[in-house]
């Protein structure tokens, strides 16, 4: 057996030595389940007297889009931990990392979006009343493309011989 030295982060199996401890990826889920919920939350919270209009966000959606923001923030930095590592991954790994690197402009494009409704009062950003061709583009269309590409690149991976085994 090959000795492992400081630079080699694998052991004989290709599996990571110093993998990220499985509670950043509980806290990046309770971070998505919160957000989740206080964007829910915040569609029955009432319009404000004075506001200019009642499609402008409230402070709910606002901490929702910032708790979206820094999850993938938080999640960014997880990906390049790992893809640091790329050497000591398998090449079948290597392209699920090559296709979160690809998607990841069009997610930005879609988080960009999600900012400028919550923080911008300018209308044609809002989901309900807002220009259709912006929201078409900066959100609907990116993620159906990063979706495509997950998809594609996923279904094109070989099967494992313990999924076999199991099958």
């Amino acid at each position: 057996m090959p000795s492992v030295s400081s630079a080699n982060v694998s052991d004989s199996n290709g599996h990571l030595q110093r993998p990220i401890h499985k509670f950043f990826f509980i806290l990046l889920f309770i971070a998505s389940l919160t957000g989740i919920g206080i964007a829910s939350g915040s569609a029955s919270v009432p319009v404000p007297p004075g506001s200019p209009s009642p499609f402008i966000s409230n402070y709910l959606t606002k901490t929702a889009v910032v708790i979206f923001t820094a999850e993938y923030l938080a999640a960014g930095l997880i990906f390049f931990i790992i893809f640091a590592q790329s050497i000591d991954i398998p090449s079948t790994e290597v392209r699920l990392l090559t296709c979160v690197a690809v998607c990841s402009p069009l997610i930005i494009a879609r988080l960009v979006y999600g900012l400028l409704a919550a923080f911008s009062n300018d209308l044609r950003f809002n989901l309900l009343i807002g220009n259709t061709t912006i929201y078409f583009v900066l959100s609907v269309l990116t993620e159906i493309i990063a979706v495509g590409i997950s998809v594609v690149v996923g279904l094109s991976l070989p099967k494992t011989l313990e999924l076999d085994e199991r099958i």
